[in-house]
């Protein structure tokens, strides 16, 4: 689960142009962390298209009665899509888990101590919520709660709907796995394991669906919503304003790769970088943060992606 691997892979359009690996072969399965919200935001793409989800604006407790009154069951789709729930900060660490007695929420859940509902209904309790809507605040709660509207939404176990839309989309080369609680239901913020290779794969769907090459128009409008600033956040890096989108950050590039690079992070320097407008994709997976900082240099993936 915690084994370290280092590798790339850039794609321009869909050739393959680098493919380096110092870990492991072709087939391993690489975590991607909190890359995997930025997959939950594209499977509500799905749901609302397909009419499963009425509309963003909905609370999520108006598809999950058991959490309707939590910070979670309160906020819209929307408004977890964009990190804005509300969600009590108290011991909301900085990768947007709750830290606790020396364990964490989402170890907890893979672990099978505790499901993803009663994790909502727990961390609810604690200081710190906001009304929904009122403030970005990066909580691993929020994209939980978005996977378990899918699953209750689309009548399908979440793994099962996702399968059948997004991967299915993206042609994925090699199998792929979630971690899952108790219920069997995937722990959505950060437990999706994949190959480097279907990880690009994965992004160049993201340039697919935005540019109309697949999908329908509901898709292309969800998107081109999704890859939209609504929210600022701070980049770690260099401590600019950023902007936040559908589980998606934004503006992130350097140079002149800003305000067209759009990014799925993880937080061990997982960065899956993708030009809207090239067309091209950029997958680093590393071992430890400070490996961002090397591939958000000027000189480094940020500007090859522009060219």
């Amino acid at each position: 689960m915690f084994t370290a691997g280092l590798a790339a892979i850039a794609l321009d359009q869909d050739q393959i142009v680098y493919e380096k690996y110092l870990k492991g072969p072709d087939t391993n399965l690489y975590p991607a962390w909190s890359m995997t919200k930025s997959l939950v935001a594209l499977t509500m793409g799905h749901a609302l298209c397909e009419g499963h989800v009425k509309s963003l604006d909905d609370p999520a407790g108006q598809y999950l009665p058991e959490i309707k009154d939590t910070v979670w069951g309160r906020a819209t789709l929307r408004q977890l899509l964009q990190m804005r729930s509300g969600s009590p900060t108290q011991d909301l660490d900085r990768g947007g888990d709750y830290l606790y007695a020396g364990t964490s929420s989402g170890l907890d859940m893979v672990n099978g101590r505790m499901t993803v509902k009663e994790g909502l209904l727990r961390f609810d309790a604690k200081s710190g919520k906001a009304a929904p809507g009122s403030r970005y605040a990066y909580s691993n709660m929020d994209t939980d709660t978005l996977g378990l509207v899918i699953a209750k939404a689309s009548g399908k176990p979440f793994q099962q709907y996702f399968e059948s839309t997004v991967l299915e989309g993206a042609r994925l080369e090699h199998v792929s796995v979630f971690h899952l609680d108790r219920d069997g239901h995937p722990v959505t913020h950060a437990y999706f394991f994949a190959s480097l290779r279907d990880l690009a794969r994965l992004g160049r769907y993201v340039v697919d669906l935005y540019s109309g090459q697949i999908g329908n128009a509901c898709l292309k409008d969800y998107a081109t919503q999704a890859v939209t600033p609504y929210t600022e956040a701070t980049n770690s890096i260099n401590k600019q304003p950023i902007g936040y989108g559908f589980q998606f950050w934004l503006d992130t590039g350097a140079g002149s790769s800003k305000r067209e690079a759009v990014r799925m992070s993880g937080h061990q320097g997982q960065e899956v970088f993708i030009n809207l407008r090239t067309g091209k994709v950029v997958v680093v997976l590393g071992w430890r943060a400070a490996l961002r900082n090397k591939s958000h240099q000027p000189d480094s993936v940020t500007e090859w992606l522009v060219r």
